[in-house]
């Protein structure tokens, strides 16, 4: 009777153990998936630094012909950080159901004029469908950044506003005016992956 007694409490300890221990490991796997759409935003970061250096450096290095709308490399470049974002911070950052939709409306519209310009569309074609999704943009990076605060808030108010107010006087000034943007989203990515770290788990 003893040694019946004596298994049954090592059976209940074993079995304390076992239960103690899963929640430890169940939760490890979704904390280290929740750093991805962190390590996104920073990656889109660099990819628009990317963008940027090719109209900085490409006048001086002679590649700007290489790496302009409508080229493999071109599309390539301006592609990368809105997949980024739209696969992994779109719906990880919290924002209103309306103002996702405009993030999804102008990065989905952004691809496709990358498409376009590939495909050997006229500028007028494929930047028409860019300068409209830059609507969609500016709902997503206002109405996503206000309610964070700090200097994301102001980031995303200029950045969303200076792409929205292009959209409509884009047939009297030229695209250099947009030129201002490239930092700012560089600069919007870093503060939202820094406030996807913030907040994860």
């Amino acid at each position: 009777m003893t040694a019946i007694r004596a298994r049954a409490r090592k059976h209940r300890a074993r079995s304390v153990g076992f239960t103690v221990q899963v929640p430890h490991s169940s939760t490890a796997a979704p904390r280290a998936r929740s750093t991805a759409p962190a390590i996104a935003a920073y990656a889109a970061a660099a990819g628009f630094a990317l963008g940027l250096s090719r109209f900085v450096l490409g006048p001086q290095t002679g590649a700007g012909s290489a790496l302009a709308d409508g080229t493999p490399l071109g599309a390539l470049l301006a592609a990368i950080p809105h997949v980024l974002l739209l696969c992994w911070v779109l719906p990880a950052w919290p924002a209103t159901i309306l103002a996702r939709l405009g993030g999804l409306w102008w990065l989905v519209l952004d691809l496709c004029s990358s498409l376009l310009a590939g495909s050997g569309a006229q500028p007028t074609m494929f930047l028409g469908v860019r300068f409209i999704g830059h609507l969609g943009a500016a709902a997503w990076l206002i109405g996503g950044s206000w309610p964070r605060g700090g200097a994301l808030r102001w980031v995303g108010l200029v950045t969303g506003l200076w792409l929205a107010g292009y959209t409509f006087v884009s047939p009297w000034v030229p695209p250099v005016a947009l030129a201002p943007t490239a930092p700012l989203l560089i600069a919007w990515c870093l503060l939202v992956g820094r406030d996807l770290s913030t907040h994860r788990g």
